[in-house]
């Protein structure tokens, strides 16, 4: 069987380059047969660094190489790189494969890393901007310390290109308690990110915690009450009282064990508590009573601000609200929203917090 020129070991890499041109010009372009062709074979890049997720052969290519050549390879898919500063890793025998008779017109390397472009975006910064946020909202209403959690936050975020500018906005206004931030990123190739992020704050106050029971116009001793760091989570409750400033004071109801004072637990003159004539009335009907009769304590009076708690999923939020009736523990009571005035149902789950629940 005669031998023919493109089966011949001996044909130089020019020649088979001018055969492939001839017959890419009567068969697959035109214009590549127009085309100026060397006799090097072109290089094809090891390392590669892309912007988007798909990936065409062009980019292995470097800026020197003929266009009509990037053409054909722009038509080559290679696979995608879905996440930003992912990469993909092609062999030689792969990267045949994939270019088909067009592998004979380039130097490719023993394997190709294809990577692509992104920023770290450290979530240090959205901590740091988050803190200073809280930390002025809460000295502009009179609380001068805070503690905060950031557990909820990411350790860092993976940009799709460079960073050009992001800012952090405060979604609610809760000095204490739950806080929504909305963080808005924009990168440099013009995409944005944008993304909801919750945070914790509150104050940890010595407050005075009751021991043993306490009653109207009994002056409280150390005997009593017991000093014990408590977190507030809501400037809207009624604040508790310091250890210190509890002291030597004088009780103006009944205050159960494990029970912490706050300031309408104490006589003054706005708040004068069980009057001398209802004293004994009011002591003798606590004590007829058996144990298991007793009514259960109020932790929640009519009138008073509480936290309320909305839970769904993975995400709390919490809103100042009135207390429209009173309530014991596990009761359910009705209150209004303070935002916005609407009317609320939840259940008392502690002093001065109620949870959110259906009727």
């Amino acid at each position: 069987m005669p031998t023919t020129c493109a089966d011949s070991p001996t044909l130089r890499t020019s020649d088979r380059l001018l055969i492939f041109a001839l017959v890419a010009g009567l068969f697959l372009l035109p214009s590549f047969a127009n085309a100026s062709i060397s006799s090097e074979k072109v290089p094809v890049r090891s390392s590669v660094n892309i912007s988007s997720s798909k990936i065409n052969a062009a980019c292995l290519l470097n800026l020197e190489a003929p266009q009509t050549l990037k053409d054909l390879f722009s038509k080559i898919p290679l696979g995608n790189i879905l996440k930003p500063l992912g990469e993909l890793e092609i062999a030689k025998n792969e990267l045949e494969q994939l270019l088909g008779s067009l592998s004979e017109l380039v130097e490719l390397p023993s394997r190709v890393i294809i990577r692509r472009t992104g920023e770290i975006f450290p979530g240090s910064l959205l901590i740091e901007k988050i803190r200073a946020t809280r930390l002025s909202h809460a000295k502009e209403n009179g609380v001068e310390s805070i503690e905060m959690d950031f557990s909820r936050l990411p350790k860092h975020l993976v940009l799709p290109a460079p960073l050009d500018s992001w800012d952090v906005q405060a979604i609610s206004t809760n000095v204490l308690g739950m806080g929504l931030f909305s963080v808005e990123i924009l990168c440099k190739d013009g995409s944005r990110i944008h993304r909801i992020f919750q945070t914790e704050a509150w104050e940890v106050v010595s407050a005075a915690k009751v021991v043993r029971l306490l009653k109207p116009k009994q002056k409280i001793s150390k005997n009593d009450v017991v000093e014990e760091q408590v977190k507030i989570r809501s400037k809207f409750v009624q604040p508790l009282l310091r250890y210190n400033d509890v002291l030597g004071k004088i009780s103006a109801l009944f205050k159960s064990p494990g029970t912490y004072i706050r300031e309408g637990d104490i006589v003054s003159e706005s708040n004068p508590g069980i009057t001398q004539e209802n004293y004994r009335e009011n002591l003798s009907h606590l004590n007829d009573q058996p144990e298991n009769a007793r009514a259960p304590e109020l932790v929640i009076k009519t009138g008073e601000t509480v936290e309320f708690f909305v839970k769904t999923g993975g995400l709390s939020l919490t809103v100042p609200a009135k207390a429209l009736e009173s309530g014991a523990l596990g009761e359910s009571i009705r209150l209004v929203n303070l935002q916005n005035h609407k009317p609320l149902f939840g259940k008392v789950i502690s002093e001065g917090k109620v949870e959110y629940v259906q009727k």
